[in-house]
């Protein structure tokens, strides 16, 4: 199930990727950048960014039913 982003990324229907990809019990996340949906970065320092990527991907675990703790691979 691919699910889209929330807020939607401005570059997914541009581009035609989803956030998000549920496969049975496994749900993968990649795509996920500092930028609003107006496509301006959020966050002036790469420390504010990471925080602004964060807040996004356990909203999307949350949004597919999971948790950090659920969490077994990061990929940078």
């Amino acid at each position: 199930m691919r699910l889209g982003g929330d807020p939607p990324s401005p570059f997914e229907e541009q581009f035609g990727f989803s956030r998000v990809v549920q496969a049975g019990q496994f749900v993968l996340i990649g795509g996920t950048t500092s930028v609003g949906p107006c496509g301006a970065v959020i966050g002036e320092s790469p420390y504010e960014q990471t925080v602004e990527i964060l807040g996004k991907l356990v909203h999307e675990l949350e949004r597919a039913g999971v948790g950090v703790a659920d969490v077994v691979q990061t990929r940078v």
